[in-house]
């Protein structure tokens, strides 16, 4: 359905993007653990903020520096952090995505340049936390190629999800969490 390839190409999007901002500065401090994904209602969410929060609120309550990104003629609004932070021993950057200044996804950019199998750590870290995925997706097109794991079939909130992106240029990983409409 449209929803979930919007859902699913945003991210990829962002990857893209992460991949081509990871030579920005770095700074040697983990971002978070992913026992954080999930709220106490079973939802996925980003720590403790709830979906559907300000960017004000949001960006209060996370100790980093953003810049933002604004989309034309959308009311979607993308915070990004200014140096590139360490997730699972690679160089990675968080996102915070709004629409009508209402979170709607929070997501982690990880560059995989020099640890490549970084993915399969974290991916065998989100298996042993929250069971297999609920669905695997396999994409390629001219630009990319693509692995998708989804989990959150049993929420009706919110997903998690976990992709591994390779590009002529190079190889990254994104781990986000979003609310359904």
């Amino acid at each position: 359905d449209c929803f979930m390839k919007k859902r699913v190409f945003f991210p990829v999007l962002l990857m893209v993007l992460a991949v081509a901002l990871a030579a920005c500065g770095t700074k040697e401090e983990e971002l978070f653990p992913l026992e954080e994904l999930r709220n106490e209602d079973g939802g996925f969410q980003y720590k403790d903020i709830p979906f559907g929060s300000s960017s004000e609120e949001v960006l209060s309550q996370i100790p980093a520096e953003f810049e933002k990104m604004e989309a034309e003629d959308s009311l979607a609004v993308s915070y990004y952090t200014k140096e590139t932070l360490e997730f699972y021993g690679s160089s990675a950057s968080l996102w915070v995505n709004f629409d009508d200044d209402k979170l709607e996804s929070v997501s982690v950019q990880i560059d995989l340049k020099d640890n490549e199998e970084a993915f399969q750590k974290i991916l065998d870290e989100l298996t042993g936390l929250y069971g297999e995925a609920d669905e695997v997706r396999n994409g390629e097109n001219d630009m990319f190629t693509s692995e998708i794991y989804l989990w959150g079939k049993d929420t009706d909130s919110s997903r998690l999800q976990a992709d591994l992106i390779q590009t002529g240029s190079g190889i990254g990983a994104n781990v986000a969490v979003f609310a359904l409409e």
